[in-house]
């Protein structure tokens, strides 16, 4: 008779962890107007550019982290006219960004462009 050896193996996995690292930190717009809003959006570093945001679209702006999660990146601000009449009427903003894994909205809204109290010759920029 010839004897059978069964070896049996247990492969032991280590806890590995799914959390994804910060890459970025970001800051998400969406426009809730029937208006092309334009503004220039700068930071403390120096870079700086105009731009503008369609009607109901989403805008991103975003700096990319020397190493993952270092939640460290130098202030975002927004000049914009809110005054959608013949006036003029710049307003500043300092804007959070928030540390995400990508430069993708992916659905996050951190501030939202709208009509002040409906009239439509006039913007707010709110936060969410």
């Amino acid at each position: 008779m010839k004897k059978l050896f069964l070896g049996i193996f247990f492969i032991t996995a280590s806890a590995q962890s799914f959390a994804v690292d910060n890459e970025y930190a970001l800051t998400c717009f969406q426009n809730d107007t029937g208006s092309r809003i334009y503004f220039k959006i700068y930071d403390s570093a120096g870079w700086s550019k105009m731009d503008l945001i369609a009607s109901y679209a989403t805008y991103a702006v975003w700096h990319r982290y020397s190493y993952a999660n270092e939640n460290r990146s130098p202030y975002l601000y927004m000049q914009v006219d809110t005054d959608l009449t013949n006036n003029a009427y710049y307003q500043t903003f300092q804007l959070t960004r928030y540390a995400r894994p990508s430069k993708e909205c992916n659905g996050a809204v951190d501030y939202r462009f709208q009509y002040e109290n409906g009239n439509t010759n006039y913007l707010r920029l709110s936060a969410q």
